[in-house]
Formats: C-alpha cells, structure tokens, sequence
C-alpha cells in the first residue's frame, strides 16, 4: 500500500507540472541534437580539409613531374650529339596550377610549403638562368617562346 501511495504522489506531481517536465526533456534534447550536429559538422569540415590538402598536394606533384620529365626529355636530345641535334626548351615555366592553388598552399605542412615554394623559385627561374648561360641570340619562336640549345654547348 506504501507503494502505491508513492506512485500516486509521482502522479499528481507529474500532472502539476507537466509542461514542465516536458519543457526540460525538449529543451534536453535540442541541446544534445545541437551537439552531436556540431561534433558531425567538425568532422566533415576535418574530412573536407583533409581532402583539400591530398588534393594540393598531388596536383602540385604532377606539375612539378611533369616540369622536371620535359627538361629530362628536352635535354636528352642533346645526348645524340652528332652535330644536328639541339634541345628546344620553352621560355614560359608551366606552373597553372601552382598559380589557382596559391591561396591554398597554406593548408599544407611548414615542410611542404618550404619544399613547393623553392621547387617552383627553381622553377620558374629556369628559363632566365638558361638565358644567361647561352644568351639572347638562342631565343626563337613568336615572341621567343623557346631557347634553343646546340648540341656543342
């Protein structure tokens, strides 16, 4: 009977302040869905930066591969030295997507910001110093678009 007399209690008290109770389950439950949406947001947002950066990363790999696989190639020409051969060499580095990527390099590593960064100063003084070692007179093409290297240099 003691029981009984306990659950009536809980009852009434449940009936009187209903709005209440539900008030502070509701209110409970928004702040929770708020918190597991911002948890799943960071993660997301982690993911996505996560994602940018791989991105970064390996379209600046591939330019700089494919900068360094064209002079190879170019300059290997110079290899069959029996008088006629000659490396043509263009006098505009390719760095397209070094240069829309920009404002992105910051995402990545102080390492690999260091790395790009001297890869492409390398790069883009290339043409200059290769100007410099074999003067202005080996410039051709419309608007000198290409040095050119004899073989006996």
């Amino acid at each position: 009977m003691h029981c009984l007399v306990g659950i009536v209690v809980i009852i009434d008290l449940l009936a009187k302040f209903q709005t209440l109770v539900v008030g502070v389950l509701g209110f409970t439950g928004v702040i929770v869905t708020l918190i597991a949406n911002a948890k799943i947001q960071r993660n997301l947002q982690a993911a996505q930066r996560q994602h940018e950066v791989r991105s970064i990363r390996t379209a600046l790999v591939v330019e700089l591969k494919e900068n360094v696989r064209m002079y190879e190639d170019r300059i290997s020409e110079l290899s069959k030295a029996d008088g006629t051969h000659h490396a043509i060499l263009p006098s505009k580095v390719t760095n397209n997507i070094y240069k829309s990527s920009l404002s992105d390099v910051g995402l990545l590593s102080d390492n690999e910001i260091e790395a790009v960064l001297l890869a492409y100063l390398v790069l883009e003084e290339m043409p200059y110093r290769l100007r410099l070692l074999l003067g202005t007179n080996n410039m051709g093409g419309y608007n000198d678009e290409f040095i050119r290297i004899e073989a006996d240099r």
